[in-house]
């Protein structure tokens, strides 16, 4: 489990400037152009990517200092829509993407295996373990970024 949390880590690491090498030279039409109704463009994604990093990151804390708490539901789509990313700033964006995760790396630098264990309830999926969540994180990214290049080909 420790192996997988460092390689997790460090994936996590190079993530997100990989994102802006990605991003930051296209076009106002490129990064709001959406290639469904109901699919995000990719200053919506970026936007959810904020979303998720602090998102987690506060589940997290909670089930490394609280016994087994419970974990609520959370609609991404309209948090989507209600933090108007659509409309946003894309360098806002990545700034503060930057800033929460590396709040994220230092929350989680020097876990311990008893951390990673630890455990929550998630209403509707169950059974959450820290170094599980810890590895949907750096997975997320990779899974965004994906979503991204999809994007720019489809536009």
């Amino acid at each position: 489990m420790i192996e997988q949390f460092h390689a997790n880590i460090d994936s996590m690491s190079h993530a997100h400037p990989m994102l802006r090498t990605l991003v930051c030279p296209l076009s106002d039409a490129q990064i709001r152009r959406k290639p469904a109704p109901t699919e995000w463009s990719i200053v919506e994604i970026v936007g959810h990517l904020i979303d998720t990093e602090q998102l987690l990151r506060y589940r997290i804390i909670r089930m490394t200092t609280l016994d087994h708490p419970a974990i609520i539901n959370y609609d991404q789509d309209a948090a989507v829509v209600r933090h108007g990313y659509q409309q946003a700033n894309l360098t806002v964006l990545l700034r503060t993407l930057a800033a929460e995760r590396e709040t994220t790396l230092q929350t989680f630098k020097g876990f311990t295996a008893t951390q990673l264990s630890r455990t929550g309830w998630h209403l509707e999926y169950g059974l959450w373990v820290v170094g599980d969540v810890i590895t949907y994180l750096a997975k997320h990214d990779f899974m965004h970024d994906q979503q991204i290049r999809a994007t720019l080909r489809s536009v």
